[in-house]
């Protein structure tokens, strides 16, 4: 797309957003919160959402930066001051989240106690056994949020799996603590109404899950087709459930309740979308181009009676607790676990 016409696409959205959104001014206490990013396709379904909690529920909107900690490379000393910027002069995406309502924009920032906080929770959970298993367990508040520190980690320095006694590993753990400190504090001391966000999953996932441990409603754009789904309720510890792509586990249940002649019209579908994504006539939303190619490959055929095996590996840095935590905290420790048993297979010969 020419730089021309996504800046026409983006004119066009925001003239519809000023000319059917309603510019009510809600004078409360009630706050609705929008996760502030760069995705055109979020921004479609946050503006009806917003308008929603604004003009029906009476709040005021809350845009919130949620991915600083989540960079691969340090933000320099004036991004700061960029943010303020952008707000000031209603630059980019700010603009757009002022045209479909947006009324606030706030970044992380943390007290002297918050701070204090952070770092005696740090140390304490360092002088424990330290395992990987613990990470993932890990509850804070009684808030689980191991799962989201452990994938965040693995995904900003793109590893399979974490050293627990390496001084990087400690001084991100601190880091998004503080952050926890942060929106436990928020929560705390506003009225949330509502919360909306892209991401489940990764740090993006705190303030959402302190909203699913007050009983507050919590969305998060979610699957191929950007569902907005309600996690609230949805994420839980004891069952492992982040809430994160759950649409999957109630499929069977909804398409069992369907008649037969509406099940015969929407598998057919269904086919013809996966046969699409395989042979790269179609690519997820958020990729620039199709993870598959429509191209056949020979495996060599080496006769004998041993067992052939064929590992079909995710990235290994790409949230491996995307639904819930499994048998292994990380694809990594899956692996090496693969690998144990093949190699004794090879030694008995099989």
């Amino acid at each position: 797309m020419s730089i021309k016409n996504k800046k026409k696409i983006i004119r066009d959205f925001n003239n519809h957003n000023q000319n059917f959104f309603k510019k009510k001014i809600n004078k409360t206490s009630k706050i609705f919160l929008i996760e502030f990013n760069g995705w055109s396709i979020i921004h479609i379904i946050f503006s009806y959402l917003v308008n929603f909690y604004r003009n029906k529920k009476n709040c005021i909107i809350v845009a919130y930066e949620c991915y600083d900690l989540l960079n691969s490379v340090s933000m320099p000393w004036y991004k700061k001051y960029l943010w303020n910027i952008g707000i000031f002069l209603n630059l980019k995406t700010f603009k757009i989240f002022k045209s479909f309502g947006t009324d606030k924009f706030i970044k992380p920032t943390f007290t002297y106690n918050q701070k204090y906080q952070a770092k005696k929770i740090t140390n304490l959970f360092f002088r424990k056994k330290l395992s990987l298993k613990n990470l993932e367990n890990f509850k804070l508040k009684g808030v689980w949020i191991g799962d989201l520190i452990y994938d965040s980690f693995l995904k900003k320095n793109q590893l399979n799996t974490i050293d627990m006694k390496s001084p990087k590993f400690k001084a991100f753990f601190y880091e998004c603590i503080k952050l926890f400190n942060f929106w436990l504090n928020y929560f705390e001391k506003n009225n949330i109404e509502a919360i909306a966000g892209c991401h489940a999953v990764y740090l993006t996932g705190i303030p959402l899950r302190i909203a699913n441990k007050k009983n507050i409603n919590c969305f998060a754009v979610s699957g191929f087709n950007c569902d907005l789904v309600n996690l609230k309720g949805n994420i839980s510890f004891n069952k492992k459930l982040n809430g994160s792509d759950i649409q999957f586990k109630f499929y069977k249940k909804i398409i069992t309740k369907l008649s037969t002649e509406h099940r015969n019209r929407l598998i057919p579908q269904g086919k013809k979308i996966i046969k699409k994504i395989i042979t790269g006539k179609q690519k997820y939303f958020y990729m620039q181009k199709s993870s598959f190619l429509n191209k056949n490959y020979k495996i060599k055929n080496t006769i004998n009676n041993r067992t052939k095996v064929v590992i079909f590996a995710h990235d290994f840095s790409d949230s491996p607790h995307i639904y819930g935590n499994h048998f292994f905290p990380d694809f990594q420790e899956w692996f090496n676990f693969l690998n144990k048993i093949i190699k004794k297979q090879i030694m008995i010969g099989i």
